[in-house]
């Protein structure tokens, strides 16, 4: 992973690999069986506060 500077001049955290945050499996579980939606990860800090999975039903057309 490269770790570049934002715009706003702060440098991105970079999780070690293998060490996996508190919100990872929750995001693991959010993201299984979801085919139509959306997941949006809210940060503040940069520490991930809220996680909301929108998910959506397509309606077939008869």
């Amino acid at each position: 992973m490269s770790e570049s500077a934002s715009p706003n001049g702060a440098r991105p955290q970079v999780v070690e690999q293998g060490r996996d945050e508190p919100w990872l499996p929750l995001l693991r579980e959010l993201l299984r069986g979801l085919q139509f939606g959306s997941v949006v990860i809210t940060v503040q800090d940069r520490v991930v506060v809220q996680v909301d999975r929108t998910e959506k039903h397509r309606l077939r057309r008869a």
